[in-house]
């Protein structure tokens, strides 16, 4: 083939399941090691390496913080990837919201369990069900407003507590009426997808005299002057 694609999910899997520095992470990568190993032996035996390119990619890092949030003045909510265990629409759609949080639970009993919530009614039973986090995905304001509202409720009546995030369909223009819905966190992939870039430029001047020296005579200032 001209092209193949080999895909080693078994580090992303390990280093979500027990953080960058566990045991079982430093073994994928060993595994993984291995299995390139065999590869590049495979490629060797058909007689194409030395017309063969190799490309090693990887979909994100797991670093335990970000120095450039820090630097620009914000903090990180979680320290990596593992620390969190995000239950999403796919997940919820096989397990449903109930399940996956008591699985989660009994899984990774000290981790943040981390809720993906599209209506009031999957809000309320995340709740119920005890999620330590909430994200509400692509509602109004008036629907995270009315979701606070339960949120409110729950922690009044001594349930467990619940962060709170709104997320998806924020921009700048409308993170402001997201804010004053009470909501913990908002996220605005703005500040991100959409940054603008910083033009710098770096220029080299030739055949410039640098500031307070006199210009060195040429040879034709001299000519004839004897």
């Amino acid at each position: 083939p001209k092209f193949c694609w080999v895909n080693f999910t078994l580090t992303d899997a390990a280093f979500h399941e027990g953080g960058p520095y566990s045991e079982i992470a430093e073994a994928s990568v060993v595994d993984s090691d291995a299995r390139l190993g065999q590869v590049l032996d495979a490629v060797e035996a058909a007689g194409v390496f030395d017309r063969t390119a190799f490309f090693l990619v990887a979909d994100h890092g797991m670093q335990e913080s970000n120095p450039e949030v820090r630097a620009g003045g914000g903090r990180n909510h979680r320290g990596n990837l593992s620390d969190w265990v995000m239950l999403k629409d796919n997940h919820l759609t096989v397990l449903g919201i109930t399940d996956a949080v008591a699985t989660a639970k009994d899984r990774w009993p000290a981790r943040t369990i981390h809720v993906e919530c599209a209506s009031l009614e999957e809000v309320i039973e995340a709740l119920i069900a005890g999620a330590d986090a909430l994200l509400l995905d692509n509602m109004s304001p008036d629907e995270v407003r009315a979701a606070m509202v339960a949120v409110g409720e729950h922690r009044a009546s001594g349930g467990h507590p619940c962060l709170v995030e709104a997320s998806g369909g924020i921009n700048l223009d409308t993170i402001a009426a997201f804010a004053d819905t009470g909501v913990d966190l908002v996220s605005v992939g703005a500040l991100t997808n959409s940054a603008p870039v910083l033009d710098i430029g770096l220029d080299i001047a030739v055949d410039q005299t640098p500031a307070g020296q006199t210009p060195a005579a040429s040879p034709s200032d001299d000519a004839g002057a004897h």
